[in-house]
């Protein structure tokens, strides 16, 4: 079974530069990492690229997805093996410029494996290495994440280490969101939010893909062309992955 580095580089490729927003500097800054979060079961099309999107449009030298052990607010439904999950997401990601894998919490659930994986112990773990001490975090979420992270775990230390950045995806849409922070956070905070958004009237695109879809069509044996890459699927079917009995197990439904 493929073995994946804590911090294996992955092949890169040139992809146009989309110019950064107006209000976000570039010059004389620390270096840029965009941090993406998920379990990964599998990775899809909309992992990698919103991620290189949302990279290109903040300015991020670097991507660097980190598997979850167990989501926090998943936890009744284990995820597929952690083996199988780096070795897609290393094949996913074999073409994304400047991407990178951290085991960080893959190990640490290897050592605890009862606790589910916080973004602040990450974040926290993170911040003691080299690469990442003087550098300017961007922390990936969607909506949803968004609109609980008053849930997560010491949010506000979050704050202090990592940018919070959101991408619409369905079935939100863009009014929905701004409705939707403006209630639970009022005004003054949803704005915050709002403006922490890259929201799809500035240009980024919405990719309708998510994990549960391709499980399930992978259980009933069809293709999934254009949501996953051609080598995930490959793997997928050859390592018996997401067969009819799995998923109706509940293996891990998320997006």
């Amino acid at each position: 079974m493929p073995k994946v580095a804590q911090f294996a580089e992955l092949s890169l490729s040139s992809t146009p530069h989309t110019p950064l927003s107006s209000h976000i500097a570039v010059q004389n800054t620390p270096t840029r990492i965009l941090i993406v979060g998920g379990t990964f079961d599998p990775p899809h099309i909309a992992h990698t690229r919103l991620a290189q999107l949302a990279a290109d449009r903040l300015g991020c030298e670097r991507i660097v997805f980190v598997p979850a052990h167990v989501s926090p607010f998943k936890a009744g439904a284990p995820p597929t093996d952690a083996e199988h999950r780096l070795a897609m997401l290393a094949l996913a990601l074999a073409d994304v410029p400047n991407a990178k894998i951290s085991t960080i919490e893959i190990d640490r659930g290897r050592t605890h494996s009862e606790k589910p994986s916080y973004t602040i112990d990450t974040l926290r773990e993170l911040r003691t290495q080299r690469e990442f001490q003087d550098a300017e975090l961007f922390l990936l979420m969607g909506c949803d994440q968004a609109l609980e992270f008053h849930r997560w775990k010491d949010w506000q230390e979050i704050l202090k280490c990592a940018r919070p950045v959101v991408l619409i995806r369905s079935p939100w849409d863009e009014a929905e969101f701004v409705r939707a922070v403006r209630e639970r956070y009022g005004e003054e905070e949803g704005a915050e939010w709002i403006a922490r958004a890259i929201l799809p009237s500035q240009g980024m695109p919405m990719i309708d893909v998510c994990a549960t879809e391709v499980r399930e069509r992978i259980s009933q044996g069809l293709s999934c062309e254009g949501l996953v890459e051609e080598a995930v699927e490959k793997y997928i079917v050859e390592n018996g992955l997401y067969r009819r009995a799995q998923v109706e197990r509940g293996v891990r439904a998320e997006a």
